[in-house]
């Protein structure tokens, strides 16, 4: 079957091609196939196959060279407008083509850094975020270290200190 050709003898089951004198084809995916003449889907259209003409991209999904893939399957969320994919913002976590936002105490950085999708880290020891949707960390000030949940500073236990900021665990005096 050569599909290279765009052009192709009618065939009564439309929306087919016939490629050679023997056979009709079923119009080949991300592909449409009207009055005889196979034509390749353009920028942010698709064809599932055995379509008579191309559609606009759905929503939440991503179309590139006639083919049709949801956001969520790439890692990406979808893009302002929709009809593309972007990668998830700094501050937030990713999965299933949605962003949401950081709880305090952790951060992202955004990108597309794991598989299926962006995570949110928890600070680390001795560092904090006290906002939603943190794209880093802040060091603790001295004499202070992380809450557990790490949304905050707080004093060191009497008798302990930090000399240097972000310093954990607090030390002895």
């Amino acid at each position: 079957m050569n599909l290279d050709t765009p052009a192709c003898r009618v065939c009564e089951n439309q929306p087919s091609c016939r490629l050679d004198a023997a056979e009709c084809y079923r119009c080949p995916i991300g592909n449409s196939c009207a009055s005889g003449t196979i034509s390749k889907c353009g920028r942010g259209t698709h064809a599932w196959g055995g379509a008579v003409e191309c559609e606009a991209c759905p929503v939440g999904w991503i179309c590139e060279n006639g083919i049709a893939l949801p956001c969520a399957s790439t890692g990406l969320i979808e893009g302002v407008g929709g009809g593309s994919c972007e990668e998830c913002p700094g501050g937030h976590e990713c999965g299933a083509g949605v962003a949401k936002a950081c709880l305090p105490g952790k951060y992202s950085r955004g990108g597309n850094e794991f598989k299926h999708g962006q995570q949110c880290l928890v600070c680390e020891p001795g560092r904090y975020s006290g906002t939603s949707a943190a794209t880093e960390c802040q060091d603790c000030p001295i004499g202070k270290t992380s809450s557990f949940m790490r949304d905050e500073c707080e004093n060191c236990p009497e008798g302990t200190e930090t000399v240097f900021k972000g310093q954990y665990p607090c030390q002895s005096l």
